[in-house]
């Protein structure tokens, strides 16, 4: 049996349990799915014989941390700082960053020329490695991390504006933020991760953030029972993970 978790904070309003039971079930896979609230010392929680879970999903604020207490990283984590998934081995916990799968996987089915990120956390970071080769624009609230991400991920760092005039705008900000900032404004196509924040309706096309959640927990499974290799009959195994949080809701 499987023993898998998720761990943030906040956490109550998590949809992770939901997709991945639902996802190891089609997979045959015997598994426990716990949430647990952490809002920080994420070494000194691991310490306990308690806590020997198998697939570990990090989420905001402890990805940083995650980072810190892997004993090998992907590549995707080590350009990032930044790791979602930790999976247990012998020697320790290996980390991993599948949130910039989800988020190319999301927007897969778009057409676009130019990117926008907004936010300045971990999850921006991601989003600026993944789609470096758009040459991204990035907008954020405080103005030294804005110009530190940007220098570092060779993004232009612009105002709200002009990021809303990208083919694709990704926001990478906390619940509750988005919805304010959009007031009066259109765009093209938006994929808003916070996927608790309601649809924006001036934007042309828009991605619900559980796309996002829903690619990068299998890309987790990948690692967790595939060896980081494509699972079979993937995209079915994404609309049994959407039709799970819609029965939710």
């Amino acid at each position: 049996m499987k023993k898998l978790a998720v761990l943030g904070y906040p956490i109550s309003h998590s949809k992770s349990p939901v997709i991945m039971l639902a996802a190891l079930e089609r997979l045959g896979v015997e598994a426990s799915f716990d949430i647990i609230e952490l809002s920080s010392g994420l070494a000194k929680w691991l310490e306990s014989p308690a806590n020997d879970y198998d697939c570990l999903s990090v989420t905001i604020p402890l990805k940083p941390e995650a980072f810190d207490v892997a004993i090998s990283l992907d590549s995707a984590s080590r350009a990032t700082g930044s790791t979602n998934c930790l999976i247990r081995s012998d020697a320790g916990y290996r980390g991993f960053n599948t949130d910039g799968f989800g988020l190319i996987k999301a927007v897969s089915s778009q057409t676009f020329e130019s990117v926008s990120i907004l936010g300045t956390g971990a999850t921006a970071r991601t989003a600026l490695y993944s789609f470096s080769d758009y040459r991204p624009m990035v907008w954020g609230r405080d103005e030294a991390k804005l110009s530190d991400i940007a220098t570092k991920y060779s993004a232009t760092s612009v105002n709200l504006e002009q990021a809303l005039t990208a083919d694709l705008v990704i926001s990478t900000l906390p619940i509750g933020i988005l919805p304010q900032l959009l007031e009066g404004r259109t765009g093209k196509t938006l994929l808003d991760i916070a996927y608790m924040n309601p649809a924006n309706s001036s934007f042309e096309v828009k991605i619900s953030g559980i796309e996002m959640l829903i690619w990068q927990a299998i890309g987790q499974l990948r690692e967790l029972l595939n060896g980081g290799n494509e699972l079979s009959d993937e995209q079915e195994l994404h609309d049994l993970m959407l039709r799970a949080v819609k029965m939710e809701e």
